[in-house]
């Protein structure tokens, strides 16, 4: 099995992390980050091709092992989690082919080449497993309603979503083309016939007639 080219990277956890290192060391902290995920732990050669000399501020993020060599914890961590959902999802594709009685295609029995975020670590205000429902721009609201022959000012729907988090009522929205259509049925004005528009003209003129001769009783 190929080396897996990537790993879960918290961005937030990382600046935070690394806020008061200057930019130099940090650039060697990543480095040292990255040939860790590739290659494993590290000798002390290792350590010292990147950053030249000991820096106390990236040697710090690094432990040592029985050997002697040096590992960051949390990327040790987050690779063994990668590694093992990769290797669950590869057996479920691999067991719905042989379910259906076909040979697997190779690239599926040697990587999993996509792999969402279900880490196993509990993070506020992540829902773990769930999946988020694409947001549609302003030019698919524009398609999609032009296509069903629904008339929408895309932009309104897309700022009032947008202002409270894409939900519907206090459910998060699982189905935008199924708001558009709402967001039409409440926000449409129906189209009137011609013998409409004139008995609606009518009847608004024999209202004023019957306005004006009441003021005169």
């Amino acid at each position: 099995m190929p080396k897996d080219p990537a790993v879960l990277f918290y961005t937030s956890d990382f600046i935070s992390g690394t806020l008061t290192m200057s930019d130099e060391d940090v650039g060697k902290y990543i480095r040292l980050l990255c040939l860790q995920h590739q290659k494993g732990h590290l000798t002390e050669k290792d350590m010292l091709y990147i950053c030249s000399t000991y820096v106390e501020d990236v040697y710090e993020k690094f432990e040592i092992d029985a050997d002697g060599l040096y590992y960051n914890k949390r990327m040790e961590n987050e690779t063994k989690k990668r590694k093992k959902y990769s290797e669950s999802r590869r057996k479920n594709i691999l067991n719905r082919y042989k379910q259906k009685g076909i040979s697997a295609p190779t690239y599926v029995a040697t990587h999993v080449l996509h792999m969402e975020n279900e880490n196993e670590d509990k993070k506020e205000g992540i829902v773990k497993g769930r999946k988020q429902t694409a947001r549609p721009t302003i030019e698919d609201v524009k398609n999609y309603a032009g296509g069903v022959g629904l008339i929408i000012d895309a932009g309104a729907f897309i700022d009032h979503y947008e202002s409270n988090g894409w939900k519907v009522g206090r459910a998060q929205m699982k189905d935008w083309r199924a708001a558009v259509r709402n967001w039409c049925r409440r926000n449409t004005k129906p189209q009137l016939t011609n013998a409409q528009k004139q008995t609606l003209a009518s009847l608004k003129q024999f209202d004023e007639r019957m306005k004006s001769d009441a003021g005169h009783i």
